[in-house]
């Protein structure tokens, strides 16, 4: 089986990431966890996709399992994953979570402190 990310160019791998995606920041269940919370996005992205592979519940499969589908590029990486929620939010303020605003308040200072050359005092 091929991997998940050879040869195919990011931007497919995450317009085909995206309703999956979605369908999490949306669930009644989890959805408002995830959209604040990159890594419970990811591993919960990642259990629904180890069911698909695998046809096992993820309480049956060992980490050495997972580290195997995993490193053959069957999963979706993580990148995608995050990439995805990234591009929703932008666009469709209901899939927001609470931190969403104070993260963007930051945005602008992030992007200056990167653009600014360092200094060196003698």
């Amino acid at each position: 089986m091929a991997s998940k990310t050879e040869k195919i160019p990011v931007v497919k791998r995450i317009r085909e990431t995206k309703p999956k995606v979605e369908a999490l920041l949306r669930n009644p269940q989890g959805g408002a966890t995830y959209k604040d919370d990159d890594e419970k996005l990811v591993a919960r992205y990642w259990i629904e996709e180890v069911k698909g592979i695998t046809g096992k519940e993820p309480k049956v499969i060992s980490m050495i399992e997972f580290l195997t589908i995993y490193g053959q590029g069957k999963i979706t990486p993580a990148d995608d994953i995050t990439r995805a929620r990234r591009q929703l939010q932008e666009k469709k303020e209901d899939l927001r979570g609470l931190t969403w605003n104070e993260r963007h308040g930051k945005e602008q200072d992030v992007r200056k402190n990167i653009s600014k050359p360092e200094t060196e005092t003698t």
